[in-house]
């Protein structure tokens, strides 16, 4: 299966901002992120298909995991 991996602010750092990667069936959302080399803790915001979700979501073949880090300013 393929998924639209869309990342955003320093995510992508050295990595790509929209990139379709090949995963086997029943990958989450977690193991997506490990396999990019970004610790667990740092998605702030994690979205699939345009609603909010968690990191053990399971995606589907086609889906749109968007990644955002915790984001500080002031």
């Amino acid at each position: 299966m393929h998924i639209v991996v869309r990342l955003h602010g320093s995510f992508r750092v050295g990595r790509f901002r929209e990139e379709l990667r090949p995963y086997p069936e029943g990958t989450t959302a977690a193991q997506v992120v490990l396999d990019l080399d970004i610790p667990l803790n740092q998605p702030d915001i994690v979205i699939v298909n345009d609603e909010r979700a968690t990191l053990d979501r399971v995606l589907r073949d086609g889906d749109l995991l968007a990644l955002f880090p915790l984001v500080a300013g002031g």
